[in-house]
């Protein structure tokens, strides 16, 4: 944990266990968030389905939160406090993902 410290630049252990708890809940909210959109698209997932149509749900799926992951991310980073450790944690993610173009880094 030391080394996980040191790199995220986090200083306490209660703020280590806020971070985690904050990647938990942001993933789990994705998660529904992504398969609620999922459904409103009138695709449910089906775990009879074929192999193919269980790979392009996901790939559908995970291309509808990709863009969303981040921003959920810094909002819930600011509910429970963490803006400072989660803005430039999303903004990373959304210049990876290319939109760079959004959040420069100067």
């Amino acid at each position: 944990m030391k080394k996980l410290k040191a790199r995220w630049g986090i200083r306490s252990n209660w703020q280590l266990a806020v971070v985690f708890l904050v990647f938990a809940i942001n993933g789990s909210v994705a998660g529904k968030l992504g398969t609620l959109a999922m459904e409103f698209l009138g695709w449910s997932y089906d775990p009879a389905a074929d192999f193919t149509i269980k790979l392009a749900y996901f790939v559908v799926w995970s291309l509808l939160i990709l863009p969303f992951y981040p921003l959920l991310l810094m909002v819930t980073g600011w509910i429970f406090g963490q803006s400072a450790f989660f803005w430039p944690f999303a903004q990373r993610i959304l210049n990876r993902i290319s939109f760079g173009l959004l959040f420069s880094r100067r």
